[in-house]
């Protein structure tokens, strides 16, 4: 009993460091490019990195959310494996048509691609936490997302110094984060299972395809929320290229859109104890269930409620301090954003609770219709209001979000008592 309590004190601390470090590295990247680069440089990286985020999704096909949920173990961490190899070619190859499509010039492609390979190789990585995470060592997905977070932040610092070019050190963090999949990925595995296969064998196809299928309603949800989430930078993007914005809003929305995202990967250091509810489920303890399930969502209310307060007193003056660029204009933008990111989590807390119940094709209809009213919304916004529409862009998406996550929530609670 006394080891079982140590071990899940070891898996939430080095879960928590772990997720901490990874939510920390868009950030702190874009703050170095923000201090080093050019405004029109760090407009570039900002951009780009957020569209690497989009086909970062294609990679993942959400699979880890159902594997770490697959405490039955339905599937083996072989054919696990065998779909993310999978998913990473969808990823790569989409990245070539994505960059063929809008005719991006040389330098731009080139910057881009060493991007979304450093994605891919994330991508990769995160199907061995995914296996850790379902033996109950969340204290080894944590240690690779420390180690590989440290070190590519680190790394694209140096880079940046020594090379002033946006190219090389993209090139360099690829190369690293190619190397750090041995040292860590390939390690770590090897000290709690010997079975390890990168060739897709015919038997287990069928399997994948299983895998594919039970995780596309997932794939597709998380590939709407990050586009609605990118929805205002790429509006941004296709105004700064007509001349339509003055360079450097695309970095300020981007600064400001931080600590939002930040709170979205909140649910990253929730997930053991989504994998725990997913026990309690399977024990058909309701009751503890849904009395867990509320006391999750008080602590994000609660979470939520402090750093809004605290992000409208200090959060443009800290934010402006870290990066180097003036933000104080943006007071009411910033806590505008922040209340679209609180209400992002409890909608995302809100679909984990009907991958639990395996119902997670009941929320594809969510995704759809606020993806439909951010497109219709964005353009107008951010033409007419600029920075703030934006951000209303973004705070009212994220309220359709919510209200009908909840309204699909309750219906399938209804449905399964009625079964």
């Amino acid at each position: 009993m006394e080891n079982r309590v140590m071990n899940n004190k070891r898996n939430y601390f080095w879960n928590m460091i772990g997720s901490i470090s990874s939510s920390l590295v868009s950030t702190i990247l874009l703050i170095f490019a923000s201090r080093l680069l050019s405004p029109t440089s760090s407009d570039l990286f900002g951009i780009l990195y957020s569209l690497g985020q989009q086909l970062f999704i294609i990679g993942l096909f959400q699979v880890r959310d159902y594997q770490a949920t697959d405490v039955k173990e339905r599937f083996s961490f072989q054919v696990y494996l065998e779909t993310r190899v999978v998913t990473i070619v969808m990823m790569v190859v989409s990245t070539f048509v994505f960059v063929y499509l809008n005719q991006y010039s040389v330098e731009k492609t080139l910057i881009f691609l060493p991007l979304v390979l450093s994605r891919a190789v994330d991508a990769f990585s995160d199907v061995f936490q995914g296996f850790f995470q379902q033996q109950e060592r969340s204290d080894l997905s944590g240690k690779i997302l420390f180690f590989r977070s440290i070190v590519v932040m680190a790394s694209f610092y140096c880079f940046l110094v020594g090379t002033h070019s946006l190219l090389i050190a993209c090139c360099g963090v690829l190369m690293l984060n190619v190397a750090l999949t041995f040292f860590l990925d390939f390690r770590y595995f090897g000290a709690v299972s010997s079975k390890l296969s990168l060739r897709l064998k015919k038997e287990d196809l069928l399997q994948v395809k299983c895998v594919l299928k039970a995780c596309s309603p997932l794939f597709l949800s998380g590939f709407l929320i990050t586009y609605i989430f990118n929805e205002p930078k790429i509006v941004l993007d296709r105004l700064l290229s007509a001349g339509q914005l003055p360079v450097g809003i695309q970095r300020d929305f981007n600064i400001l859109f931080m600590p939002t995202f930040i709170m979205s990967l909140l649910l990253m250091i929730l997930r053991p104890l989504i994998t725990d509810l997913s026990r309690v489920w399977l024990r058909q303890d309701y009751q503890q269930f849904f009395k867990s399930f509320s006391r999750l969502i008080l602590i994000l209310l609660l979470f939520g409620s402090m750093v809004l307060f605290f992000g409208y007193l200090i959060g443009t003056e800290i934010l402006g301090y870290l990066y180097g660029v003036s933000l104080t204009a943006y007071k009411v933008e910033f806590a505008i954003l922040l209340v679209g990111g609180i209400l992002n989590v409890l909608a995302s807390v809100i679909g984990n609770m009907l991958i639990i119940f395996r119902k997670q094709s009941n929320v594809i209809i969510v995704y759809i219709l606020t993806f439909l009213v951010s497109k219709l919304m964005s353009t107008r916004l951010i033409v007419n209001f600029g920075m703030l529409g934006a951000a209303y862009s973004f705070v009212i998406s994220m309220a359709v979000f919510l209200l009908l996550s909840i309204c699909v929530f309750l219906l399938t609670k209804k449905y399964l008592n009625e079964g």
